[in-house]
């Protein structure tokens, strides 16, 4: 089985699952004082470049999303305007895309799906992350997610840049 192919076609279908990664942007100025960044969002990748454990790697398209993020106190949820799912999969388990933030504006959200899709054998496990900083006008960070394939203890991992403007 090409891995790297099966992570290419399951990951992009399911991208809004989203999540963010620990890295800092250094480029993003945050804001001042956060007092609430609640709104509709879109979300315009980078190029995304993969790479999978055997070795195999790729370069996949950008993409746009949209969301709306959810702010109270310190907390930060995500919700992917495109929350349907793939075809052929099956969630087993999923939590919310949540995360903190801090009052500059620097944030990390976090996001494990558990599925199985039609055509691969074993349990998959997504992991998405997603961090940087909310500005005046929107958000802008490194946006990262795995797959995890139990059955053959492999796993392929991509990686971008991201920004967004808030509406």
């Amino acid at each position: 089985m090409n891995i790297l192919r099966s992570s290419i076609l399951i990951s992009a279908a399911i991208l809004s699952g989203c999540g963010g990664d620990s890295s800092d942007s250094n480029d993003t100025v945050g804001l001042n004082d956060v007092t609430n960044v609640s709104g509709n969002y879109s979300m315009i990748t980078s190029a995304i470049s993969t790479e999978c454990s055997d070795g195999s790697t790729a370069t996949e398209p950008a993409i746009a999303l949209s969301g709306q993020i959810i702010h109270t106190d310190n907390k930060v949820e995500f919700i992917g305007d495109d929350n349907e799912g793939t075809a052929g999969q099956t969630i087993i388990e999923t939590d919310r895309a949540t995360g903190i933030i801090e009052s500059n504006g620097k944030f990390i959200i976090t996001k494990v799906v558990l599925a199985q899709v039609e055509g691969i054998e074993g349990n998959l496990t997504y992991s998405f992350n997603h961090s940087g900083y909310f500005n005046d006008t929107g958000w802008s960070g490194d946006y990262q997610y795995s797959v995890f394939f139990h059955n053959l203890s492999a796993s392929c991992t991509s990686q971008t840049t991201f920004y967004g403007t808030k509406s």
